[in-house]
């Protein structure tokens, strides 16, 4: 809706003011996914933020970054509010200075602890007296940059930067005093006047931005500090122990917590940990799989792509008599916003039938129980591994069929599943190739530890690949002791047959995928002839170089037709835990990269503007 003769905002609707600036409708605020739609955003910056590591310079690069932000959101229609922290630590170096010339000759010639000394007693008063003006001059020549206009404040396209004046605010013994009347709160640091504002000025939204990436159960640098997803104040706050603020802050977590918690008492949203009500929303974690905007290109004028993260739909997993699957699958199918079929191994179907009743018990808050359900509750006839092949004909309930499982099922399941699609391998066929020029020592444990940490995963080491240079003491004999003692039964390829006289037996086949302590060994020339081995005869799940030249190890990286290559690496480190990507579902050994959605928003555009060139394209 668009209002005329109107010179200040209507915060119930758009409308376009007399100076021609568009402004948003407001709305409540209730998810992370919300957060792009608020319209009035207040900003607090802390001194740990905005300073650099020596705590007495500002950070002018991460600082500029910050205000460009906020600019770039300010001209897109929100209205931006600034509060700043850092008048402390701006010239708490310039005092420094001041009060080491003011010594003796006798102290200026002792420089032990002199800088500590006089910091301990210069006090953040008269640091913020001396550093005020500096602060805000300097944000002044930033805003400089920005609309060019004072004259309105919110009624305009302005940033407003505010800050509490540190040289008169009241010194209380907690950071931020909260008083007992709900409604009033103490303003003697940013942080309270961040959440006074949020309340006088009815922000959607207040971000609270520090150095530290989240709320955390104890100081972030202490073992053991669990970080919190989210934070209910009425239930969580016996869950934090606080520890000492920044030298250069006022505040401090603590501080930020208390004030954070006072603005969400008055129906504020607070960035995205903290939640009014137990289990209100989702954690902001899961929240944050869905809808990602993971690339944005401006095609034209008025023209945007952009390619967003989206749920596949419904997924049938069917995976072993392993219980621990059952919470690993789930909790990977709610984070991504997708339905979950199981087809669960007859060995262990009560323990899965009692984890999936917890997991649905979890979920009936938010969802329908039966976005996570086990497939037998639904398709009774189909309970045994000969009677999978049925549900791979069930297109209508089923997007996506993830097989965990033996070879076996892997390739039946893919040979069957013609119209729906299969993400899996039926193999891992894993080779490490240790190169002429290698560590030695560190060959030995690469290939101790790709084939015996865990023998029968998917990336054990199945086939070593030696230089033929190395088929000789001493190496050949310690790797041949170092099996021995794992008691790692060996298999001689074609070529290591050949050339010594009392070799191993001969493995029937280089394509054998062994699954327990045994493992093949061949002899190759150079690194170009393990590539090409490893392209012929492996299952392109992992394989690993161990060579010191790092030109010839690109070369086998480039080259090496697998889904994980590594140099220097055992083939175990391909799993998902150890990338940081969380539990693994499977792996897909397949060239065709997901599904992806794609929106474009535009005005009417049509591609024959295009061809007859009243506009043009700029792929931004």
């Amino acid at each position: 809706m668009v209002k005329k003769k109107r010179s200040v905002y209507e915060l119930s609707d758009i409308i376009i003011n007399q100076n021609g600036i568009i402004r948003r409708k407001r709305s409540s605020i209730s998810c992370r996914t919300g957060m792009k739609d608020a319209c009035r955003i207040i900003v607090k910056l802390g001194t740990a933020l905005i300073t650099r590591e020596n705590e007495d310079d500002l950070a002018i690069g991460r600082l500029a970054s910050t205000v460009e932000q906020v600019s770039q959101l300010q001209n897109k229609g929100r209205q931006m509010l600034l509060v700043t922290s850092g008048a402390v630590a701006l010239d708490r170096q310039v005092l420094c200075k001041e009060a080491m010339m003011t010594m003796t000759m006798r102290r200026s010639l002792s420089p032990k602890d002199i800088l500590e000394n006089s910091r301990v007693a210069i006090q953040r008063q008269a640091c913020a007296t001396f550093g005020q003006k500096g602060l805000m001059s300097f944000y002044e020549r930033i805003r400089k940059n920005l609309q060019a206009t004072l004259n309105e404040l919110l009624n305009l396209n302005i940033i407003c930067i505010l800050n509490t004046n540190d040289a008169v605010a009241p010194c209380t013994d907690t950071d931020a005093e909260v008083t007992a009347a709900k409604d009033e709160i103490v303003i003697n640091d940013n942080d309270s006047l961040a959440a006074h504002l949020a309340v006088l000025i009815s922000a959607d939204l207040l971000l609270i931005m520090n150095d530290v990436n989240g709320l955390y159960a104890g100081p972030p640098e202490l073992e053991g500090s669990r970080f919190l997803n989210t934070f209910c104040p009425k239930q969580d706050s016996q869950l934090i122990t606080f520890g000492a603020r920044s030298k250069v802050g006022t505040g401090g977590m603590e501080s930020k917590v208390k004030c954070a918690s006072w603005a969400l008492d008055h129906e504020k949203k607070i960035g995205i940990f903290f939640r009014k009500v137990p289990n209100q929303l989702l954690p902001v974690d899961v929240q944050a799989t869905k809808g990602q905007v993971v690339h944005r290109r401006r095609l034209a004028d008025g023209l945007m792509l952009k390619q967003i993260t989206t749920p596949t739909s419904v997924l049938l997993v069917i995976f072993e008599s392993r219980p621990d699957s059952v919470p690993q699958i789930a909790a990977l199918s709610i984070c991504s916003g997708n339905g979950l079929l199981l087809k669960d191994g007859s060995d262990a179907k009560y323990s899965n039938e009692i984890l999936t009743q917890i997991i649905q018990d979890a979920l009936e808050t938010y969802v329908s129980r039966e976005i996570v359900a086990l497939g037998k509750y639904y398709f009774p006839s189909i309970n045994t591994r000969e009677q999978v092949s049925d549900f791979l004909h069930l297109r209508k309930y089923n997007d996506l069929v993830i097989p965990r499982s033996s070879n076996e099922l892997v390739r039946s399941v893919h040979k069957q599943s013609v119209h729906i699609p299969v993400l899996g391998h039926a193999e891992g066929l894993c080779h490490v190739y240790v190169d002429k020029d290698a560590n030695l020592d560190m060959a030995l444990r690469i290939v101790r530890d790709s084939k015996c940490d865990y023998p029968s995963a998917c990336n054990a080491m199945e086939t070593l690949l030696i230089h033929k240079d190395l088929i000789r003491p001493p190496f050949f004999e310690s790797l041949i002791d170092l099996l021995r003692i794992e008691k790692v039964n060996v298999y001689s390829g074609p070529c290591l047959s050949v050339m010594i006289p009392f070799p191993p037996p001969s493995t029937t086949s280089l394509l054998v995928e062994y699954g327990d302590l045994q493992c093949a060994i061949e002899v190759v020339d150079n690194v170009q002839d393990a590539i090409e081995h490893i392209n012929k005869f492996s299952s392109n799940h992992t394989d690993s170089i161990v060579k010191e030249n790092q030109n010839a190890a690109n070369d086998f990286l480039s080259t090496v037709d697998s889904t994980c290559v590594f140099h220097n690496v055992s083939t175990r480190f391909s799993d998902g835990y150890r990338f940081g990507l969380g539990a693994e579902v499977d792996i897909s050994t397949g060239r065709i990269h997901s599904r992806g959605s794609v929106g474009i928003e535009g005005h009417g555009d049509v591609v024959a503007d295009f061809n007859e060139g009243r506009k043009k394209f700029v792929h931004e």
